[in-house]
C-alpha cells in the first residue's frame, strides 16, 4: 500500500479499519504515520502524511511539513486528529470511522 502512496503522490490520507494493536507513529520513506490503537481487533485510524513533497503554497513559496510539525492531538479506535504546523500554517486534520447505514448501533452513541 505505500508503494501505491507514493507513486500516486498523494499528500495525505486518512484510512479507517487499520486495525493496529497499538497506537503509533513511525516514518517510512519520508511519510510519517500514524496511528490510532484498534478496540478488541475492531477500528483503528491511520494518516499517512508525505514529508518529501509541499503540502501547500503560501505567498508562492512551497511549505513543507518536518516531522516535529505533525502531532497526535486526539487519539481513540474511531478518531485520530492530527495538527500540522509549517511556515505560517496551522491546520488540523481529522481521520473519522463512523457506522455505516446497515450498522445496528445508533449513531448517537458514536457521536455523543
Amino acid at each position: 500500500m505505500l508503494a501505491n502512496f507514493l507513486i500516486l503522490r498523494i499528500a495525505i490520507g486518512c484510512f479507517q479499519e487499520a486495525r493496529n494493536k497499538s497506537g503509533r507513529r513511525q516514518l517510512i520513506d519520508n511519510v510519517l504515520m500514524l496511528a490510532s490503537a484498534a478496540a478488541n481487533g475492531n477500528y483503528g485510524c491511520e494518516m499517512w502524511i508525505t514529508l518529501s513533497a509541499p503540502f501547500c503554497v503560501k505567498g508562492g513559496k512551497k511549505v513543507f511539513l518536518t516531522r516535529d510539525g505533525v502531532t497526535a492531538v486526539f487519539s481513540d479506535p474511531r478518531v485520530l486528529i492530527v495538527r500540522c504546523r509549517a511556515l505560517k500554517v496551522d491546520v488540523y486534520i481529522v481521520s473519522a470511522h463512523a457506522p455505516y447505514c446497515k450498522s445496528k448501533n445508533d449513531c448517537s452513541e458514536v457521536c455523543d
